[in-house]
């Protein structure tokens, strides 16, 4: 019998961290010229300061998730970044347990994934039935 995911002991290699947000300068680049991106990118990240937003946020994100995942990696944490949606069920069916989803919320109620802007139900059903799995939404 399968052990579940309440018992079992997880370690760094049963997990996955899956960026749903830009963590280099030519994701971001190429996220703010979509318009949806763009104006919620400058009225949730940097209220006072338009021209400072993109400095911040390669100083603030880009920076420290650069310097963050080869020690995640190193560790043996599967790292997805720029991850689409179909990517996420993909994670799991690489007996990962654990896919913490690093991203970005709009409007409280849709997603930021590389590809697309997806509900909490779109999400979800890219969760294979047959898993018991924690997803962690990071926002």
């Amino acid at each position: 019998m399968e052990e579940g995911i309440t018992t079992k002991i997880l370690g760094p290699k049963d997990c996955a961290i899956g960026f749903g947000i830009p963590i280099n300068k030519e994701s971001l680049d190429k996220r703010l010229k979509s318009d949806i991106y763009r104006e919620d990118f400058y009225n949730t990240f940097c209220k006072v300061d338009k021209r400072l937003a993109y400095q911040e946020y390669v100083k603030q994100v880009i920076t420290t998730a650069n310097r963050v995942i080869p020690q995640l990696e190193k560790l043996g944490v599967t790292v997805e970044t720029n991850l689409t949606l179909n990517k996420l069920g993909t994670l799991y069916n690489k007996d990962i347990s654990v896919v913490i989803l690093f991203s970005h919320c709009i409007d409280n109620s849709i997603v930021e994934f590389s590809d697309v802007l997806a509900t909490s139900d779109e999400i979800v059903k890219q969760i294979p039935d047959n898993r018991c799995v924690i997803l962690d939404l990071c926002v």
